[in-house]
C-alpha cells in the first residue's frame, strides 16, 4: 500500500473539517458584523446625542453667565442711580435750605430798609418841627451887643440861650438837637 494511498483517505476528512470550520467562522463573523452594524449605529447616535447634549449644556452654561452678568451690572447700575439720587436729593435739601436761608436773610434785610425809610422819613418830618423850636430858643429880648459875639461868648450866654450870629442875626443851630439828629442816623446806619 502506497503512502499516497493511505494519506487519501485521512486528509479528505480534515479538509472537510477546516472547510467546515472556515464556513461557521466565516458566519459567525457575518453574524457579529450585522450585530456589529446596528451597535455601531448606536454608538454613533449615543455620541452625537452626548454632543447635543454637550452643546445644549454649554450654552446654557453661557445664558446663565450671560444672564449673571447682565443681573450684576443692572444691580451695579441701580446701585450707582440710587447712590446718584440720593446725592441729588441731598444737594436739593441743601440748596432748599440755603434757599430758605438767604430769603430769611432778604427779608430781615428789606425789614432793616424799611425801619431804615421809615426812620429816615421820620427824620425828615421832624426836621420843620426842630426848626422852630430852634428858631424860639435863638430868640432872645436882650438888647443886642455893641459887637460881635464870639462863638464860645454865644455859647456861654449868662441867660444859657443861644445868642444871635454876629453877622446879622441869623439863628446859631441848636447843635445838641444836630448830634441828637446825628447819633440818630449813625444807629440806623449800623442797624
Amino acid at each position: 500500500m502506497s503512502v499516497a494511498t493511505i494519506e487519501a483517505p485521512v486528509d479528505e476528512p480534515l479538509r472537510e473539517l477546516v472547510d467546515d470550520w472556515a464556513r461557521a467562522e466565516a458566519g459567525r463573523a457575518e453574524d457579529l458584523q450585522r450585530l456589529l452594524e446596528p451597535l455601531e449605529q448606536a454608538v454613533g447616535q449615543l455620541s452625537e446625542w452626548a454632543d447635543r447634549i454637550a452643546a445644549a449644556e454649554a450654552a446654557e452654561a453661557e445664558a446663565r453667565r450671560d444672564a449673571t452678568a447682565k443681573e450684576q451690572a443692572a444691580d451695579a447700575r441701580r446701585r450707582r442711580l440710587e447712590h446718584d439720587l440720593k446725592l441729588a436729593r441731598d444737594r436739593v435739601t441743601e440748596l432748599e435750605q440755603l434757599l430758605l436761608d438767604r430769603t430769611e436773610e432778604l427779608l430781615r434785610m428789606q425789614a432793616a430798609n424799611n425801619r431804615l425809610a421809615a426812620e429816615l422819613r421820620e427824620i425828615g418830618d421832624d426836621e420843620p418841627l426842630l426848626a422852630e423850636p430852634m428858631a424860639e430858643e435863638c430868640r432872645t429880648d436882650a438888647p443886642a451887643p455893641d459887637g460881635p459875639l464870639s462863638y464860645d461868648e454865644a455859647l456861654t450866654n449868662d441867660d444859657g440861650d443861644l445868642m444871635a450870629g454876629a453877622d446879622g442875626g441869623e439863628p446859631l443851630p441848636d447843635f445838641a438837637a444836630v448830634e441828637h439828629v446825628a447819633e440818630r442816623f449813625a444807629r440806623l446806619r449800623h442797624n
